[in-house]
């Protein structure tokens, strides 16, 4: 699967164990601008570097795998965990691009003929 979005954090590495390492980011997902999702992906081992090369602002691609397990806790109730776990990321647009996409042609020009109380 993938989702494109804005990179809104990125979180550093923990050692989780001795054998293994985790790293999160969040992607904000706006397939509905006006209700923005903000999703958070898990990079596993040898992939906790993928997100070097990437900044907050930058609209990235991710592919991912969704992994679920159960967990019975100690009231022997069985609770279900979800994961997204990121193995790609594609740049789309860096936060550089982002800033500087306005289209300013849409903006007229001030008229400097006219006086409108400005005071300079």
């Amino acid at each position: 699967m993938n989702l494109q979005g804005k990179i809104i954090e990125i979180y550093d590495a923990k050692q989780v164990s001795p054998t293994f390492t985790k790293r999160e980011f969040i992607v904000e997902y706006a397939s509905n601008p006006s209700y923005p999702q903000y999703v958070k992906f898990d990079l596993l081992q040898d992939k906790v570097s993928l997100i070097d090369s990437y900044s907050v602002g930058d609209k990235v691609d991710v592919q991912f795998e969704i992994k679920g397990k159960p967990y019975t806790n100690k009231n022997n109730d069985k609770i279900y965990y979800n994961s997204l776990n990121a193995w790609k990321i594609e740049l789309v647009a860096s936060k550089g691009d982002l800033d500087n996409s306005y289209d300013y042609s849409e903006i007229e020009p001030a008229n400097p003929s006219t006086d409108e109380g400005i005071p300079f």
